[in-house]
């Protein structure tokens, strides 16, 4: 297959990959195969032989690449910024992980715990470090203008046996909107002299984990009086998932109050969705970001914190959202480089710590 480089929207391009339909037509028709009707799977976007053009371009880049796993199961990908061992990741995979579980994947199967620093809530990119044995192989940054639609990328995937996957650039550049943490509760329609009464309480829910059951009525949400659903919902809205508020309720007539976690939209109610049951397993946050790359390279939630990678071996981003069946959000380079250079200031245990308001320097995680 031809390997030579040609220029396509700016980036260098194996002449294989544009290419290579047109070889798997002319094998089919050479007797591979008597009728057009499909490609051989090799030949496909995601088939060996079209990956395979990609892979010695993109090998830097995965080397600087590494699997987070809890408890042995796979929980998102860390990308390598600096060689004395700190990576990023996707923060919200780590929200709930204990200490004890919680480990880096050095090749080929060596575990290490990290220590979690820091995270940057704009983005949802986290900062952990290791004491890596050898200094990590640091990631190539992309620093050209971003991505236009069609452009082809490669992305990590995490997979031993197809460590790459290969799509292209399917949106422009842009904001995705916040969407702020939930309880996870129906309202009732009629309000009471108690607050708004809670008709059905969701599973796998914020008030489902604090305790709070059908029957019972909000009163106030930090302290701010609520008596009917918008209210309570438009204060609920101004939180984050993974923030804290407190929830005074009335349960047969007598108060309470209860510290509650608030939860992501799409964990609660993605289950009422059916483009989003078809969708398969997709992130739990997948909005609220300062700016994507949208791309459709088939990536699981277990990919984000990966590199996106150009043809040229550069990274374009980090992947940080699973969001549909055909669409994959990546933070671009210049912002997820910069959040690292900013998170690795401020590491309380690294020499000079700057502190910076944007940043939010974390505890250690439980045990």
């Amino acid at each position: 297959m031809i390997a030579k480089l040609m220029i396509i929207n700016g980036l260098k391009v194996r002449r294989g990959i544009v290419f290579a339909c047109f070889a798997a037509l002319v094998a089919l028709a050479a007797g591979e195969g008597e009728r057009f009707y499909s490609l051989p799977p090799r030949f496909r976007v995601n088939g060996k032989s079209v990956t395979a053009e990609v892979e010695p371009a993109a090998e830097r880049a995965l080397k600087s690449v590494f699997r987070l796993e809890n408890a042995g199961e796979p929980v998102a990908l860390a990308t390598a910024v600096s060689g004395d061992g700190y990576l990023i990741t996707k923060a919200s995979e780590l929200e709930g992980l204990n200490a004890n579980q919680f480990r880096v994947i050095l090749p080929p199967s060596t575990p290490m715990e990290p220590r979690l620093i820091a995270w940057d809530r704009g983005s949802d990119l986290a900062l952990i470090k290791i004491d890596a044995p050898t200094p990590l192989p640091v990631v190539p940054w992309y620093s050209g203008a971003l991505p236009e639609i069609g452009v082809w990328a490669a992305g990590a995937s995490g997979e031993t046996k197809q460590p790459l996957r290969l799509g292209v650039i399917s949106a422009k550049p842009r904001p995705i909107p916040r969407s702020g943490g939930v309880i996870g509760v129906t309202l009732g329609d009629l309000d009471s002299e108690h607050g708004v009464e809670i008709r059905h309480v969701h599973e796998n829910s914020a008030a489902m984990a604090a305790g709070l059951r059908v029957g019972d009525f909000i009163a106030a949400i930090n302290g701010a009086p609520v008596r009917e659903s918008g209210e309570l919902k438009a204060l609920v809205e101004e939180h984050d998932p993974g923030e804290v508020i407190r929830v005074r309720y009335y349960r047969g007539g007598v108060s309470n109050e209860q510290d509650l976690t608030l939860g992501h939209r799409s964990v609660v109610f993605d289950v009422y969705s059916r483009n989003q049951r078809m969708s398969g397993e997709t992130s739990k946050r997948r909005s609220g970001f300062p700016q994507i790359i949208q791309h459709d390279l088939p990536l699981s939630p277990q990919a984000m914190g990966g590199p996106l990678i150009g043809l040229d071996g550069t990274v374009l981003g980090i992947n940080i959202a699973r969001a549909d069946r055909v669409t994959t959000y990546a933070i671009p380079a210049a912002i997820a480089k910069n959040t690292a250079e900013r998170m690795m200031a401020a590491d309380p245990m690294g020499e000079g710590a700057i502190p910076d308001p944007g940043i939010e320097v974390r505890p250690a995680l439980p045990r």
